[in-house]
């Protein structure tokens, strides 16, 4: 049997929090991580490859996080995205565009891993 690989999308801008996270969650974990720097860069990546889950930041260089997942949501209307960010002023519009989850840094590790799975375990 074979089974498809869950493909995650990582858009961050800070390079130590990106790198981070695909530590975290590609540890005892077969998911497929791309890493972008920018919504620019992480755009490009969705369309190329059409992830199952998508992780940003909301305060990001030029296009920042909101019109990232605007944009995200225009291509694939059931894309799953979570958002970890310093930033909680904006979490309740957040919310209102479809995100899953919201996750305010600094990030819990085991609760990373935790969410992750459940939401790419739900389809």
């Amino acid at each position: 049997m074979n089974i498809k690989k869950k493909k995650i999308l990582i858009v961050e801008d800070e390079k130590h929090l990106r790198e981070a996270y695909f530590r975290i969650l590609k540890k005892n974990s077969d998911y497929e991580i791309d890493l972008a720097s920018s919504a620019e860069d992480g755009l490009g990546l969705f369309r190329a490859v059409n992830h199952d889950l998508v992780i940003t930041d909301i305060e990001l260089p030029a296009m920042d996080g909101m019109e990232l997942i605007e944009k995200l949501k225009k291509i694939n209307s059931a894309i799953k995205i979570l958002v970890i960010s310093g930033s909680v002023i904006c979490r309740e519009g957040i919310m209102e565009k479809g995100v899953l989850d919201f996750m305010e840094k600094p990030v819990d590790i085991k609760t990373l891993r935790d969410t992750v799975a459940k939401y790419l375990k739900s389809f």
